[in-house]
């Protein structure tokens, strides 16, 4: 605000904050402005659709397990999730106790993040640019590219061509077992601390209401959560 910024108002996003659709039973769903039959991604969709729909240059969102970068990915944003201690992370709702939780901007050019990240940090260094050329890019294209759609896997491989006219040279890795389970070891723990962040959220907003209570009106989804939720309680205290 001391830097002139406008605050334009609250957007939309999925419940808890916790889902990649935006759905949202108290206040409605979030549409993407290019096809209101589709989802704008989450759980920052509301953020994402407002810069799309050039309702707002910017706005904030937050990212836990992708919350800013999908929904960039979905509306042709630009988005950033930051490292951990980059930006203040205070008045947002912690669905964990580790580092999980970034708060970060999404708009429609680069510049803009760079303009936000300038004003909230102080830091006004100017990004280097390294040519391309010369530098060695690994591709783990049976990870990457599997399952996609096709025509968002022709832009991708179009993508890998303007990497290579830059001077790029592209070489096709195979997928460490690691980086095929991260998905799955986040996961676990994410869900572990989830029931437990989400509880005490609710508790400390004193609205009366429990994650056990939701969870239980939310049949036959309950039965998934309580089983997920207690095997991962289990694996991170083993």
């Amino acid at each position: 605000m001391t830097e002139g910024a406008i605050v334009m108002g609250k957007t939309n996003l999925h419940e808890l904050s916790f889902g990649w659709t935006s759905n949202n039973e108290t206040f409605g769903s979030v549409c993407n402005p290019y096809d209101r039959a589709r989802i704008p991604g989450g759980s920052s969709g509301g953020s994402a659709a407002a810069v799309a729909a050039r309702i707002a240059p910017l706005a904030i969102g937050e990212d836990t397990f992708g919350s800013i970068r999908v929904p960039a990915t979905c509306c042709g944003l630009a988005g950033l999730r930051p490292s951990f201690g980059r930006y203040p992370g205070q008045g947002i709702m912690a669905l964990t106790d580790n580092k999980f939780d970034q708060v970060g901007p999404l708009a429609r050019a680069v510049v803009d993040l760079l303009l936000f990240d300038r004003v909230v940090t102080g830091d006004d260094t100017a990004p280097t640019a390294t040519p391309l050329r010369g530098v060695r890019i690994g591709l783990s294209c049976d990870h990457l590219l599997s399952g996609l759609d096709p025509e968002v896997g022709r832009v991708v491989t179009e993508a890998f061509g303007k990497l290579r006219e830059a001077g790029a040279t592209l070489v096709e890795v195979a997928t460490p077992d690691v980086v095929r389970a991260a998905t799955d070891i986040g996961g676990t723990i994410l869900i572990s601390e989830l029931v437990q962040g989400v509880a005490r959220y609710l508790q400390e907003q004193g609205t009366g209401l429990t994650l056990r209570g939701n969870v239980c009106a939310s049949r036959p989804f309950d039965e998934n959560i309580h089983r997920d939720s207690s095997a991962a309680t289990e694996q991170t205290q083993s």
